[in-house]
């Protein structure tokens, strides 16, 4: 088992092998940089969105054929680059592409006003409406559905994960 993590500005790679001591590892290091991460948005108030393309090249060149690869990801801001090495990589590897997303990324939040700030910008909207409930709900399953059918063109694997429901149903799948 190995693994390349990605955190938005730093990977790091950890050689496939078939021991416990090297797992360990590799859990401990999602750990952190999942806290670093979190710990960083919290601070800076700001997502840390950056491109797949280069950590995915990286195993593009490093990787045997046959492997199998998942790219755990929530999606919100995948380039054409990052495309075209899933597809590179998938002609030579199994590919599972992991779309982690929240319950507010599949139905609004609950009736009330609410404030947002986005660049700079100050919001408040309504989700009283039940326009506002549709259109929310359809814009979220619609970046689902275009990664869904990005996967089912390429022949690869999509799954969804929902951090609210327990995982282990969810990967019943595989």
């Amino acid at each position: 088992f190995g693994l390349i993590l990605f955190d938005g500005k730093n990977s790091r790679f950890f050689k496939p092998q078939n021991n416990q001591r090297n797992l360990m590892a590799i859990f401990k290091a999602i750990a952190d940089a999942s806290m670093a991460t979190l710990q960083e948005s919290a601070e800076t108030g700001e997502d840390n969105i950056s491109d797949l393309s280069v950590p995915l090249q990286f195993l593009q060149y490093n990787l045997k054929s046959k492997a199998q690869i998942f790219i755990i990801s929530n999606y919100n801001h995948i380039s054409d680059d990052t495309k075209k090495t899933v597809v590179a990589l998938n002609r030579r590897c199994r590919v599972y592409c992991v779309n982690v997303y929240d319950l507010l990324e599949e139905s609004a939040p609950e009736d009330g006003e609410y404030s947002a700030e986005y660049e700079g910008q100050k919001l408040i909207f309504n989700t009283f409406s039940p326009d506002f409930k549709k259109a929310y709900a359809e814009y979220f399953a619609e970046k689902r559905k275009n990664m869904e059918d990005f996967c089912r063109r390429l022949g690869c694997h999509y799954i969804n994960i929902r951090t609210d429901r327990p995982l282990y149903n969810q990967l019943k799948i595989l």
